[in-house]
């Protein structure tokens, strides 16, 4: 008898996967729909953050007078 309350039935585990992966399925349908919105939104992030780490490269590295440049 105790082995039948320390059994876990298939049924049991196979509900609390199915919301994530529901989710995940929805979620893959709506980067399919808008797949074009997404990689230009993707390029204008990515030229961004080229931009403001030039940016910040620019201001670091390169503004910095010699005798500072290399000293800490």
């Amino acid at each position: 008898m105790s082995e039948t309350n320390n059994r876990v039935e298939s049924n049991d585990v196979a509900p609390d996967l199915e919301k994530p992966l529901e989710r995940v399925e929805k979620d893959l349908d709506v980067m399919e729909r808008h797949a074009a919105e997404l990689d230009e939104t993707e390029d204008e992030l990515k030229s961004y953050m080229k931009k403001v780490d030039r940016e910040h490269k620019d201001s670091h590295f390169h503004s910095v007078p010699k005798p500072k440049k290399h000293t800490l």
